[in-house]
């Protein structure tokens, strides 16, 4: 299991029900997490959008982290690394991102 049921994140179930809206499948966690994971890849080299951070928090809660364990890897507190996923999510449900997502996902289905 990965965050979105584990850690009942809000924004990773909105993301979670609005990627299987738009492409009309099921996902379960696992089938998240892969979408997740290359959504990541996606968005983060040539745009840099996202920061080496916050890369690393959501890679560490999609393979099962705690919060209080990732704020030890980075020295800071849990509400921090808390703040720093909600901003990296927040970034990566911007529309056009979004709709860049749902692009390539189209086309490997």
């Amino acid at each position: 299991m990965i965050g979105i049921s584990k850690y009942k994140n809000e924004r990773l179930i909105r993301m979670k029900s609005l990627i299987e809206e738009k492409l009309s499948i099921k996902l379960d966690d696992d089938g998240f997490k892969k979408i997740m994971n290359k959504y990541i890849e996606i968005v983060t080299p040539p745009s840099y959008l996202l920061t080496r951070k916050e890369r690393r928090i959501l890679n560490a809660r999609l393979n099962q982290c705690t919060l209080e364990s990732i704020g030890k890897m980075f020295k800071r507190s849990k509400e921090n690394i808390r703040q720093g996923q909600d901003k990296a999510l927040r970034k990566m449900m911007h529309p056009r991102l979004m709709n860049m997502l749902l692009e390539k996902m189209k086309e490997e289905k």
